[in-house]
Order: structure tokens, then C-alpha cells, then sequence
């Protein structure tokens, strides 16, 4: 209990005043972004390993990233009768059970305010940016409503979120998540279940990778400060990393129309390309060499919104008919169309006369396997060196063929090159095993799909594959990201 110092009597000779211990000022509240601190591929904590976990002093994120989507899908085996294993979403109350929490790289807001201990949950708002500030005009995604903070253990004054995580694509930030709260919760049932993107606690925010997270409290004690507390955090420390491409269209036939529509590659491929590997760490930049600009035919666009693209239509060489092409032909426009060191070349074509009409091919320099339609028998024969760095896409490709051929000279793979998981043992794993379903993979072998979905073949994922494969880091450590 408190003194009133002024209301003591004093005895003669005694300084009751100079004598008594004067109460420091109250400690106002503390905000911080959380990463958690154990190793990547490890799953959610239970609530009562979040307590003793921010029982001591709070570590500050010093980065947020992009969810992996590693826990974020359960296997179940084929119906009877059926071939296909069932896949499903990880999205119910419990942390372990939820794609959110379970998620590597979730990460959580905490707040410390003494003068709210006992309460038992408090509130903050959360919005992402373009700048490190809380000026409306620079928020990238606004906060549609509170997210509640749960006290760590009664009277503890600490409060920590659920699971909460970045996106950057609209189909992910479109997805309804559990809230972790459940509805019947007599206190906080009307923020909990299902939740959209409109409705308080809402777990993901939309971001680029030169964005910052943004966490905004004000305490309801009675005598707080009337100032919220507002901390940023970027969404990565270090964000140079880039790659080059030099994109190429190819005409029908020279001086024909492009083979491909130019808007449709910047509005959905290149735009892609530029979500897989931001959510990395690593910027597409589509640039023009001067000797490409000096091909005869040769026509530089620069075209697409918010992000322009720089797209070369050009002619197919001399002696390439048109754009639909052969191994042979491959070879004759690559060597038409150099780039300099380090840069990928990517090509949209009418079609590739190989391999019975894959949707893409790439060359990283390694021996290739064709398999043309008029040849009696599959070869084996080593590229022309001018094919080394590039990718050829088709017309009939879908979303994602882009961005998995330029993986295929990223992240460079011996054999076939495709991302290889065991998901009948994954199904066998407990609830609170990772699920890193190999068709949610950018890199797994074939077309899931047309469209653009959450549970597509658009995601990276740390650790190694079943092959012995480290797909993230061989990603990071490639001479063609700068």
C-alpha cells in the first residue's frame, strides 16, 4: 500500500520525509514484435509453453518474414476406392492445429503493462506499411479491427497474441483463419472462430518485402497515458538481394504478334515471380542488354502496375520458323539472345517441341534428356553453352510454370531437379509433426492446377527434402542472386 508522506506527523530532530522511500514512477507499457526462439521446423507451442517462454524478459524481433506455409496442411489417405490422398487446411482453434500458429515463421505480438495485470487479455491494432511510421497515407494494409492479447498467467501483466503472420499474395490474404479464440469463450467469443480479413482478429497482414510491420497500444489502466505506444519492425533487416532476368517474348513468326500477350506476362507470370521469391528476401529486377537491343526486330516494353516490367518482343532467329520450337531451335535463340554473367534469361514461347510438350524447360548446364515426338527413342545430349541460364515457357502453362523453371537454375538440382517428399509417412506423423505437403511445392514435378490458390505448387520451404536436398538454402547461396 501506498504512503501520503504529507499526511505523517513529524517528531522532532527526525526528517520523516528525507527518511521514507519515495516509490519510483510507474514503468509505462512495452510493446515488441516476438519471433520464437525455437529452430525452424519446430510446431506451435501449447499456451503453457508460451508462458514460460515470455515468463522472463521479452527478445524484440529484429525482422518479421513471410509465413513458409510448413505446417499448414494435413494428409489423410485415399477414400476407399480412390488414388488421391486428401489434403486439408490446418485451420482450428488449437495453435498445433492451426496453418498460423504452427507456422515456422509466425511471429507474435507481446505487450507488458503492469498497470493491466490481472485483466486477463488487452488489445492492440497491427497494420503493415511502407515506412516506419504511423501516418495513414503510408499504410500498406490497414488494420480492420483489434487483435486480442492473452495475459501469459493471471496477475503477470505480460500479454502475448496468437500466431500471427505476412502474406503477399491476394489469395492468401483472402483466406478466413480461426481466430485461436473460441467462440463460446464468455469474454472474448464475439472475436473468436472464423475470421475474414474485415473482422478483428484477423492473423495475417499484406506486406512487401520493403514494408515494416507497425503494433499500436494504448493502455485502458485507469492514470495510462493518453499516447499509444506504436513499435515498427521490418519486414526484412537486409533487403538488397535481387535477381536479374532478361525476359523475352518471341513472335509468331517474325514480324509477326507476340506469341504471348505482354500484359498477360506482366499481370500474372512476372508478378508471380516476383511473390515467390520476395517472400525470401529476394527482388525480381527484368532488365535490357544493349547487344539484345541491337537484334534487328528487337522491341523493349516496359509495362505492368504498381511494378513495371521490362519485357523484349522479338523475332525468332533466321532460321527458326516460329515461336513453337525444337531442341535444335532452342539452341538458336539462346545463342541469338546473350546475357551477362550471373543474369537469368527467361523466354515465353508458342510451344516446345520436346519432351512431349512440357509446359517449361530450363538448362542449367548439366546433360538433358529429350524426348521428342518424332524421335523413336529418348537422348541424352549435352546443351549448346548459350542455353545455360535460360527457361523456356509455353503458352499452355499455368500460374506458377514461370517462376518453377527460373527455381530450376536458382536452386539447381542434381537428376530431375524437383522437390521430393514421402507424404504417405507425413500422414503418419502426429498432430504436432510438420506437414510440408510436396504439392503445395513450387519446385514438385507437373502442374497441380490452373489457378491461383493457396494450397498450389508456389511455396519454399528450409530444411532438406527426402532427396537430401536443402531447397532455401541452395536458393540463397546461387551465383545468380546478388
Amino acid at each position: 500500500m501506498g504512503v501520503n508522506l504529507m499526511l505523517m506527523p513529524l517528531q522532532a530532530g527526525v526528517d520523516k520525509v528525507s527518511s521514507a522511500r519515495v516509490p519510483a514512477p510507474p514503468v509505462g507499457p512495452k510493446v515488441r514484435f516476438v519471433r520464437p526462439s525455437r529452430p525452424l521446423g519446430a510446431v506451435a507451442p501449447t499456451d503453457e509453453e508460451l508462458a514460460r517462454a515470455f515468463a522472463g524478459p521479452i527478445p524484440t524481433a529484429t525482422q518479421l518474414q513471410y509465413g513458409f506455409w510448413d505446417n499448414a496442411f494435413r494428409l489423410f489417405p485415399p477414400p476407399p476406392g480412390e488414388k488421391v490422398w486428401v489434403k486439408t487446411l490446418l485451420n482450428e482453434e488449437p495453435e498445433h492445429l492451426n496453418f498460423v500458429g504452427g507456422d515456422t515463421r509466425r511471429f507474435y505480438i507481446a505487450v507488458e503493462d503492469k498497470a493491466a495485470a490481472g485483466r486477463g487479455f488487452v488489445e492492440v491494432t497491427w497494420w503493415t506499411a511502407k515506412k516506419p511510421s504511423a501516418a495513414r497515407e503510408v499504410i500498406e494494409d490497414p488494420p480492420q479491427g483489434i487483435t486480442t492479447l492473452i495475459e501469459t498467467r493471471a496477475g503477470s501483466g505480460v500479454f502475448i497474441s496468437k500466431g500471427l503472420m505476412l502474406v503477399n499474395d491476394r489469395v492468401d490474404a483472402e483466406l478466413d483463419i480461426h481466430s485461436g479464440v473460441s467462440e463460446s469463450d464468455p469474454k472474448l467469443g464475439k472475436h473468436g472462430g472464423l475470421r475474414d480479413p474485415s473482422m478483428s482478429n484477423y492473423r495475417t497482414r499484406s506486406a512487401g518485402m520493403f514494408s515494416f510491420g507497425v503494433a499500436q497500444y494504448r493502455s485502458r489502466a485507469p492514470g495510462a497515458p493518453a499516447t499509444p505506444v506504436t513499435v515498427f519492425a521490418p519486414v526484412f533487416a537486409d533487403s538488397s538481394r535481387r535477381i536479374e532476368v532478361q525476359v523475352y517474348v518471341l513472335r509468331n513468326k517474325r514480324g509477326g504478334l507476340p506469341s504471348v500477350p505482354l500484359a498477360e506476362i506482366a499481370s500474372r507470370d512476372l508478378r508471380i515471380v516476383t511473390e515467390t521469391y520476395e517472400r525470401h528476401g529476394i527482388w525480381l529486377v527484368t532488365k535490357a542488354s544493349s547487344a539484345d537491343l541491337a537484334v534487328a526486330g528487337t522491341r523493349m516494353h516496359q509495362i505492368g502496375s504498381p511494378i513495371e516490367y521490362t519485357i523484349l518482343e522479338v523475332d525468332p532467329p533466321a532460321k527458326v520458323n516460329d515461336a513453337s520450337l525444337t531442341d535444335e531451335n532452342i539452341d538458336d535463340v539462346s545463342a541469338t539472345f546473350m546475357a551477362p554473367a550471373n543474369t537469368l534469361r527467361l523466354f515465353f514461347v508458342k510451344d516446345l517441341l520436346i519432351w512431349r510438350h512440357p509446359l517449361g524447360v530450363s538448362f542449367d548446364g548439366s546433360p538433358v534428356l529429350f524426348d521428342p515426338d518424332d524421335h523413336p527413342m529418348a537422348v541424352v545430349r549435352q546443351p549448346a553453352v548459350s542455353t545455360t541460364g535460360c527457361s523456356f515457357v509455353r503458352v499452355a502453362r499455368d500460374p506458377y510454370t514461370a517462376a518453377h523453371e527460373l527455381g530450376h537454375l536458382l536452386m539447381a538440382k542434381l537428376g530431375e531437379g524437383h522437390f521430393h517428399t514421402d507424404n504417405r509417412t507425413q500422414s503418419a506423423r502426429s498432430s504436432t509433426g510438420e506437414r510440408r505437403v510436396e504439392d503445395c511445392n513450387l519446385m514438385v514435378a507437373g502442374s497441380k492446377g490452373q489457378g491461383e490458390n493457396y494450397d498450389q505448387t508456389k511455396r519454399l520451404w528450409d530444411g532438406i527434402d527426402d532427396q537430401g536436398y536443402p531447397q532455401l538454402a541452395a536458393l540463397h547461396a546461387s551465383p545468380y542472386v546478388r
